[in-house]
């Protein structure tokens, strides 16, 4: 018996043939794009991430030259009074030109023997309560001795030792035998009340006496009278760099290299958005500081890949119904 056997036209596969082609085009265009917005993202989220770092460095070195201006004035003068000192902040008009910035002061170094004519010098000036705080007995002391604004906040920072406190110590010592401007790690300013509590940090770049010899540690500790000094709300001095939003970038510092949440120093509000990409960077790399080890780690908006997800949808929703036009007419 002869068995039928039936032959399919290659042209019946003709449609199966144009619809798997249409598919892998679909495919291979989607991961194209995909691509290209994923290469767009990461190269404008890098140079976001660079601008910020060079803000902050940008602005930090700014803050030193002020300081540097205050020693200049001492230097400059056989004694810096009250008035003068004032006089100096209010003419570089910190609000305006350095806007972030809580106060620019000095801190006299005093010794346990001369604490007790201290005391008496600043209560002859008019200051009846002067004491020395926090209470106890150190071989010296680092008062804050001026403070401008000498208003509000500030006032609670007037004749606080610095030097009392280990994390504002480490970076005194360090300014101090180095020579250099330093930078503390995360702190709770004097000035911080019950309300808009933030974190902070300070700058100090040490006063030494008129032609002294600093050629070695032990010299620059002789020769130490004080430091020039600038604190900083850390809210209040992002803000002043970049406004109140980095739009499409989160933002979190640390004070340190791990992101600890011990560390935090600031977080930008859309930072608790999520994180799809990061990027540390730390602030120790910039020669003219010794920044002890403060970081930050940018996060990146998950609005950045809402066009991501929307154009693969679109390719798809485009490219299907085609495909399948295509496939109903040949078949």
């Amino acid at each position: 018996m002869m068995k039928n056997i039936v032959r399919f036209p290659i042209v019946n596969f003709i449609p199966w043939i144009v619809l798997f082609l249409s598919l892998v085009i679909t495919y291979q265009v989607w991961r194209a794009e995909e691509n290209m917005i994923s290469q767009a993202a990461e190269a404008r989220f890098l140079n976001e991430t660079e601008h910020i770092e060079s803000a902050i460095i940008e602005r930090l070195q700014k803050h030193e030259l002020m300081l540097r201006g205050g020693i200049a004035l001492f230097q400059s003068s056989v004694f810096v009074d009250r008035s003068e000192w004032r006089t100096y902040v209010s003419a570089i008009d910190p609000k305006r030109n350095y806007p972030g910035i809580q106060a620019v002061g000095f801190a006299q170094r005093v010794s346990a023997a001369d604490k007790e004519a201290h005391i008496r010098s600043m209560r002859a000036e008019g200051f009846a309560n002067y004491r020395i705080w926090p209470d106890g007995v150190r071989d010296e002391y680092f008062p804050i001795m001026y403070i401008e604004p000498f208003r509000e906040r500030n006032l609670r920072a007037f004749s606080y030792d610095m030097f009392s406190e280990s994390v504002r110590r480490v970076a005194m010592e360090e300014a101090r035998d180095v020579g250099v401007t330093a930078i503390t790690g995360k702190v709770t300013l004097v000035q911080e009340t019950d309300t808009d509590v933030q974190q902070g940090f300070l700058m100090y770049l040490p006063l030494y006496a008129k032609n002294s010899p600093l050629t070695t540690v032990q010299d620059r500790r002789a020769a130490l009278q004080g430091f020039v000094y600038s604190p900083f709300r850390v809210n209040d001095f992002m803000h002043g760099i970049f406004g109140r939003g980095f739009y499409s970038i989160g933002l979190e510092m640390y004070d340190g290299r791990n992101a600890l949440s011990a560390a935090l120093l600031y977080r930008s509000g859309n930072a608790a958005q999520g994180v799809l990409k990061q990027r540390a960077t730390c602030l120790n790399g910039n020669p003219n500081f010794n920044c002890l080890e403060e970081s930050g780690c940018c996060a990146l908006k998950p609005c950045r890949y809402l066009k991501w997800a929307w154009t693969k949808c679109g390719c798809i929703l485009v490219s299907m119904p085609t495909c399948w036009s295509v496939f109903s007419c040949l078949w």
